[in-house]
C-alpha cells in the first residue's frame, strides 16, 4: 500500500517538476518581450519628439505600452502559478518523506503541551515525533486546535465544531 501512495506522491511530483520547468522557460520569454516593449515605448517617444510628431507615432507609443502591460500581467499571472505548483510540489515531497518516518515538516504542536496536564508529557502527545507530529495536516489554526483538544482530551465532543466553540 505505501509503495501506490509514494508512486502516486512521486509521479505528481514529476509532472509538477515538468510543469514548473515548462513555465520557468516561458518566464523568458515574457522577459524579453518586456524588455523588448519597453524599448518600442522609448523609441516611439524618442520619434514623437524629435521629428515625427502625430497621431501615428503617439498611436505606437499606445500599443506599444498596452503590449508592455498585457506581457507584464501574463508574466505576474505565470509567475503566481510556479510559486502554487512549487508550494504543492514540496508538499507531495513532505508526504513522502512522512512515509519514511521523517516527521520534520509537519506540525509539532509545541505550543499545545501543557505542563500540567495528567499525561500529555508520559505519551508524547505533543513535540517532535509526537502523536500530533504524526496526525495533523491541518492547514488552519482552527483545525490543528481542535485536534490538540482531541488528543489531550480537553473539551472534546464528537460534534462538527462551530466558530463559536474554536474561540472558546
Amino acid at each position: 500500500m505505501n509503495m501506490d501512495i509514494r508512486n502516486f506522491y512521486q509521479q505528481h511530483i514529476d509532472d509538477l517538476s515538468a510543469n514548473i520547468r515548462k513555465r520557468r522557460n516561458k518566464n523568458k520569454a515574457f522577459i524579453l518581450g518586456e524588455i523588448t516593449s519597453f524599448a518600442a515605448i522609448f523609441a516611439c517617444m524618442f520619434l514623437y519628439t524629435t521629428s515625427l510628431s502625430g497621431w501615428g507615432v503617439t498611436g505606437l507609443i499606445v500599443i506599444a505600452l498596452a503590449t508592455y502591460l498585457y506581457i507584464r500581467q501574463a508574466d505576474n499571472r505565470n509567475n503566481s502559478t510556479i510559486k502554487k505548483l512549487t508550494h504543492l510540489q514540496s508538499a507531495y515531497e513532505h508526504e513522502i518523506s512522512y512515509l519514511d518516518q521523517h516527521f520534520e515538516y509537519f506540525d509539532n504542536g509545541q505550543r499545545f503541551i501543557h505542563p500540567q496536564h495528567p499525561f500529555a508529557f508520559d505519551m508524547d502527545v505533543f513535540g517532535q515525533g509526537s502523536l500530533f507530529n504524526r496526525y495533523c495536516r491541518a492547514v488552519t489554526t482552527g483545525g490543528a486546535e481542535y485536534l490538540a483538544n482531541a488528543l489531550a482530551l480537553n473539551n472534546y465532543s464528537l460534534e462538527k465544531p462551530t466558530v463559536a466553540s474554536i474561540k472558546q
